[in-house]
């Protein structure tokens, strides 16, 4: 699919974003398990700013990212923000922590792959 300029530097700017988002979602999850909640809780500022910022340049360029076929699904990803949001509410960081893993961590992995794809 042909994209515009402003769609390319997007794409490569959520490239370089997720490649260091990434490690920090897997540092969180970690300090999650670990209770260490007074750096989780700084950790989680960031994360959840940078999610809002992938999530919205997804929104933006998915028509480039999926193309044909639907690749990457924010339906299906969802759910999850709405569990990890009521685990951070309820402060259950063990189950905040599984759904960064089985969730969160699976589609930012998979939109990476898809980002790469398309630009390279």
């Amino acid at each position: 699919m042909e994209m515009n300029k402003d769609e390319k530097e997007a794409l490569i700017a959520l490239e370089d974003y997720l490649k260091r988002l990434i490690p920090a979602v897997k540092e969180l999850a970690f300090e999650y398990r670990t209770e260490d909640t007074k750096y989780a809780e700084q950790l989680t500022k960031n994360c959840t700013e940078g999610l809002n910022w992938v999530v919205s340049i997804f929104n933006q360029t998915k028509h480039i990212i999926n193309g044909e076929c639907e690749k990457i699904s924010k339906e299906r990803i969802n759910p999850y923000f709405v569990e990890l949001g009521q685990s951070l509410q309820e402060k259950d960081y063990h189950n905040a922590s599984g759904v960064l893993e089985r969730g969160i961590l699976p589609f930012l992995d998979n939109l990476l792959r898809a980002v790469v794809e398309v630009l390279y």
